[in-house]
């Protein structure tokens, strides 16, 4: 079962990471043709940008509470009396 949770905290965490490297990338990929340079300084900034948010997460609030306050219904708690 630990095995299991370790594999579930990886994916949560690449969750995570990758969201800033993609649109790094994104940008990158627009930029590539004119110049370089900066399309490589982009995703390394995105890769250290997503590094560091999913280990501020992962600190802050835990993968699993902030996944679970994320995917949360508001909508299907029920006023309290």
């Amino acid at each position: 079962m630990k095995i299991f949770n370790s594999i579930v905290q990886c994916f949560r965490w690449l969750q995570i990471f990758i969201a800033p490297v993609i649109i790094c990338s994104i940008i990158a990929l627009f930029t590539y043709e004119n110049s370089k340079t900066t399309s490589i300084v982009l995703i390394v900034t995105g890769i250290i940008g997503g590094v560091g948010m999913a280990e501020f997460v992962r600190r802050k609030y835990g993968l699993s509470n902030f996944f679970s306050r994320l995917y949360s219904n508001e909508a299907d708690k029920k006023p309290s009396k």
